[in-house]
């Protein structure tokens, strides 16, 4: 049985959707399932508390090969590392973490530190397990477009900073690639083929859709507002703001890997397809939630 945590994440669909394609019956952990599209529902689903081990290890019961991704919160190493020492008590074989590019337990930025706590304390469980860094997904980009549908802006606090982003469909392809091929645990990072800032972006997501889209900087305050809006924790929206502000100054590493190339045998899909199949069938905006 291979089984995926957050199935209902940006990672988390396209990894159901990989593995769904194949055939597999799968259990997804999911923490509201309302909010699964219909075409999960088909699977085992289960809604184990990620702070209860106990909970968890009747989750992975029978399982072989997991998914191990949790919601993006402070308390997320814990989560990890409930589910890791869960998972080595039910005898789960094959295990990968998806964490992010940058993931450092000794960071200066709290959100790349809550990643590397999240590492350090699951391979403190004595799991083997292996470890994706995904960049920024691409698919992120569609929660922006509420104010590109009202008034053709694209908005954030980013000024100059580039991204190496990721299209999540290529993080789930690894993910899976790593657990159905991998005898030994590895870490991966995952990116793009290029590092863009937001004017490029615009510009590209104009080429796409066929309508003028412009980059508009915006102070962190009113971003701030946005994720207000969106009822996110204050402690995230905190770690959020934080990260922005070191990537507008450019205090951020920006780099572009070849891991994708490496394990798939393709280069990474690049931001313009991914525009082009966002914007051409809508099909990408779901994984947006």
């Amino acid at each position: 049985m291979w089984m995926v945590t957050h199935a209902t994440g940006t990672i988390g669909r396209e990894v159901v959707r990989v593995l769904s394609e194949r055939g597999l019956h799968l259990r997804l952990a999911v923490g509201d399932p309302a909010q699964l599209p219909p075409e999960m529902r088909a699977h085992e689903i289960v809604t184990p508390d990620l702070a209860n081990e106990s909970e968890l290890a009747k989750a992975f019961a029978g399982v072989s090969h997991l998914v191990l991704i949790t919601p993006l919160d402070a308390q997320m190493a814990d989560w990890h590392a409930n589910a890791a020492r869960a998972a080595r008590s039910s005898g789960v074989a094959r295990v990968v973490q998806v964490t992010a590019l940058g993931a450092d337990a000794s960071s200066p930025i709290r959100l790349l530190r809550w990643f590397g706590d999240a590492e350090t304390r699951v391979a403190a469980t004595g799991l083997e397990a292996s470890v994706v860094r995904p960049a920024v997904c691409m698919q992120a980009l569609l929660k922006h477009n509420p104010e590109i549908g009202r008034c053709g802006r694209l908005e954030a606090p980013f000024r100059r900073a580039r991204w190496a982003l990721v299209d999540a469909r290529d993080v789930a392809e690894v993910a899976v690639n790593v657990l159905e091929t991998d005898k030994r645990p590895r870490t991966l990072e995952l990116t793009g083929p290029k590092a863009l800032d937001y004017f490029e972006i615009a510009r590209q997501y104009s080429r796409a859709s066929g309508k003028q889209v412009e980059y508009r900087d915006i102070c962190s305050p009113k971003a701030r507002g946005t994720l207000e809006a969106r009822g996110m924790p204050p402690r995230l929206i905190e770690a959020l703001i934080e990260y922005w502000d070191y990537a507008a100054a450019e205090a951020v590493s920006v780099r572009v890997t070849h891991d994708v190339e490496r394990v798939l045998g393709r280069p990474p899909r690049a931001l313009n397809e991914f525009f082009r199949n966002a914007c051409g069938c809508g099909k990408a905006k779901a994984a947006a939630s």
